[in-house]
């Protein structure tokens, strides 16, 4: 749906990561609709392994009659390492433990993020 950019905030000094939605998609609102629950959604998540959403930018439809020039984008936790692909590639097949230990990760951060979307808490003040 987009890319990821590294860049500084000015304002409070360190680093972030900003996903930008693609430009061809920018322009259907719906894409950017479903950019905004996707902000949503993990901004309501707050675990380990699961990245911070610090802010979310330029979801709003354009007026009628005007055209949109700015790109939906939201600005998270920067997190600096290497992609799974990458670490395979590097070092070859994981041992069984390592390969237990992400999957521990990632379905840790599923669960905390499924948590978030049955509670019906965090329904009432979306």
């Amino acid at each position: 749906m987009g890319v990821v950019f590294r860049a500084c905030d000015p304002k409070l000094q360190r680093i972030v990561a900003v996903k930008a939605l693609a430009p061809e998609l920018a322009r259907l609102p719906s894409a950017r609709q479903r950019f905004l629950r996707e902000a949503r959604a993990a901004a309501a998540v707050s675990h380990p392994h699961v990245v911070t959403i610090f802010a979310v930018e330029g979801t709003e439809e354009a007026p009628l009659g005007t055209e949109r020039t700015t790109l939906p984008f939201l600005v998270m936790e920067c997190i600096v390492g290497q992609t799974l692909h990458d670490k395979i590639k590097r070092v070859g097949a994981l041992k069984v433990e390592e390969i237990i230990r992400i999957s521990r990760q990632i379905a840790e951060g599923l669960t905390a993020a499924h948590k978030c979307v049955t509670d019906s808490s965090w329904e009432r003040l979306g």
